[in-house]
């Protein structure tokens, strides 16, 4: 897939409302937060998740999954590079695309020195829609892990 050289115009304060989109759903994991979570997600069974073609999980309630999953562990989800690669004003949708590097450790193992971890180094592209005024939620979620580093059974289990 392919990115602009340039970058759209948007507002400072409507590009803060779309990389906040990010941010939450993020933060959710790491608070364990499914109200955060799903603020960060439009409720539509549309709305998809691809986890680096591992799986796909279609619909909040299937994306709730990962959310399951994932927010009981001891996480740290560290976000950089958010770019809006693609904007419209008027159909109200946005592309994000961001850096991640996530720490995961299982629940209540994030401050032992020797406990088992997976960290994950990975790429996310994201289609957001406008919903309300300022606020911006995900309709398309794809992960891509770059690099793995750990225990994969910390965060899939055995």
């Amino acid at each position: 897939m392919s990115y602009p050289l340039t970058i759209p115009k948007i507002d400072p304060t409507t590009k803060d409302a779309i990389i906040d989109t990010l941010y939450r759903a993020c933060l959710s994991y790491d608070l364990n937060d499914v109200s955060l979570h799903d603020s960060a997600f439009v409720d539509s069974s549309e709305t998809s998740f691809d986890m680096s073609g591992i799986a796909t999980y279609k619909g909040l309630d299937e994306i709730r999954k990962i959310h399951s999953n994932v927010g009981p562990l001891d996480t740290t989800h560290l976000v950089t590079n958010p770019r809006i690669v693609e904007y419209d004003e008027v159909k109200g949708t946005a592309r994000l695309t961001a850096s991640t590097v996530a720490q995961h450790f299982r629940k209540g193992e994030g401050n032992k020195g020797d406990a088992e971890k997976l960290m994950t180094g990975s790429l996310y592209d994201m289609d957001l829609v406008r919903e309300g005024e300022g606020v911006w939620k995900v309709m398309h979620f794809r992960m891509k892990v770059v690099w793995r580093e750990g225990d994969q059974s910390v965060v899939f289990g055995s």
